[in-house]
């Protein structure tokens, strides 16, 4: 139920932000392959050059320049305690807690 939940999020914001969503993700990533919703309504969106994330006004870009280990970010999985957790595409894993990255290299 919550995968549909959030197939259907996605399809409602990307009808309504559209042009803006394109734009910004094609501008840095052509695929997304994880999304998923915070525990304050923002939605991170995992893709080839980064993890985005859009907080209902504005997108972030979080990469290797300023933020994650790695840049290709492959799945998310929202946690307890405002946590999002995320696989990097060529091994590891890290974690976001109160806008703080963490990384655990393998």
């Amino acid at each position: 139920m919550r995968a549909l939940s959030l197939i259907f999020t996605f399809f409602v914001f990307s009808s309504l932000y559209g042009q803006e969503f394109n734009y910004q993700i094609n501008q840095e990533a052509r695929f997304a392959y994880d999304i998923a919703q915070g525990k304050r309504e923002n939605v991170f969106i995992a893709t080839s050059k980064g993890l985005f994330e859009y907080n209902g006004s504005e997108f972030k870009c979080y990469n290797k320049d300023n933020a994650l280990e790695k840049d290709f970010v492959h799945t998310l999985t929202p946690g307890v305690d405002n946590t999002l957790w995320f696989t990097y595409y060529h091994g590891g894993f890290g974690r976001i807690r109160n806008n703080i990255f963490y990384s655990f290299p393998l």
